[in-house]
């Protein structure tokens, strides 16, 4: 018993220090028009041991519906599927409160320019390994302008047209289908009431 204590302590002990070792920097960055870079810790070399980076993005105010989109240049980072211990998180807002934008590790990252629909964003990446050769990444951002879709007004054409009057037919033709009925029902109990005094 006194044995299995004390390996609990000490994985409780290992767990401990291992999220006092953890590095957590955080970068605050207005975002403009011109594209800008963010990299994992000495990008081309190797990022290091444990750590996790944030960034969080906003559009300058001076870019009117100002959005932040991100290009992938290079990402060699490890592959701890299912990406929960070493990854790259882009959320669509300003925390992680909100859905991510994309997420990815290993060496697959997404090709295209990913849009946020909000004016901030908020990036993350956390590394577990403690030895390690992955060069890690470099990423591409700017704000834009993205102003929100305009609604169409719904143009109506003879088929809309008629498929309403079909449904307002069906409507009356039901509704009268139920008013008879009931007129009908009230009318034969009318019908069979026979007073008692008739027949005494």
């Amino acid at each position: 018993m006194a044995a299995l204590i004390h390996v609990l302590l000490t994985l409780f002990g290992l767990l401990l220090s291992c999220d006092a070792s953890r590095t957590t920097v955080k970068t605050y960055i207005t975002v403009g028009n011109e594209k800008q870079i963010m990299t994992s810790p000495n990008y081309p070399k190797p990022y290091g041991n444990v750590l996790t980076y944030e960034w969080y993005l906003t559009a300058n105010a001076s870019i009117p519906y100002g959005v932040v989109n991100f290009k992938v240049i290079d990402c060699r980072i490890r592959d701890a599927t299912p990406c929960y211990e070493e990854a790259i998180i882009i959320y669509n807002g300003p925390n992680e409160w909100y859905p991510e934008l994309d997420s990815w590790c290993g060496y697959m990252f997404p090709r295209g320019i990913l849009t946020g629909t909000r004016r901030s964003s908020h990036v993350v990446f956390t590394a577990s390994a403690r030895h390690h050769s992955n060069p890690g990444f470099r990423i591409e951002f700017w704000a834009k302008s993205k102003p929100p879709r305009s609604i169409k007004r719904a143009v109506l054409t003879w088929a809309h047209y008629t498929l309403f009057g079909i449904f307002v037919g069906v409507v009356i033709l039901l509704v009268g289908y139920i008013l008879v009925n009931i007129y009908a029902r009230k009318y034969r109990n009318v019908q069979n009431f026979k007073p008692k005094f008739l027949f005494t």
